[in-house]
């Protein structure tokens, strides 16, 4: 359960990262060591790939955090407590 979501989040952002990148491809050449030329490197690919990684990433954690907050919340709970079991209902 902890690592389905983020997964999940992961995975669409990458996914649609990666066709956005492709989009600017005309306007960053030369931005990753490329020449100014229509030959697409390996080092563009590995570029592109590493954006829509920590792109992805970024989306998974902000999304995921908040519910691996709660849910740890809620498992460190005392039952007993009026306060805590109030939270609860």
């Amino acid at each position: 359960m902890t690592y389905s979501p983020a997964s999940a989040v992961w995975f669409c952002a990458y996914d649609l990262t990666k066709p956005a990148l492709k989009r600017l491809r005309p306007y960053l050449r030369g931005w990753v060591g490329q020449p100014a030329t229509r030959h697409v490197g390996a080092s563009w690919r590995t570029g592109e790939h590493l954006v829509s990684g920590a792109v992805a990433g970024l989306f998974a954690s902000l999304l995921s955090n908040p519910l691996d907050v709660a849910r740890t919340r809620q498992m460190c709970m005392d039952i007993q407590n009026p306060h805590d079991a109030a939270v609860l209902r």
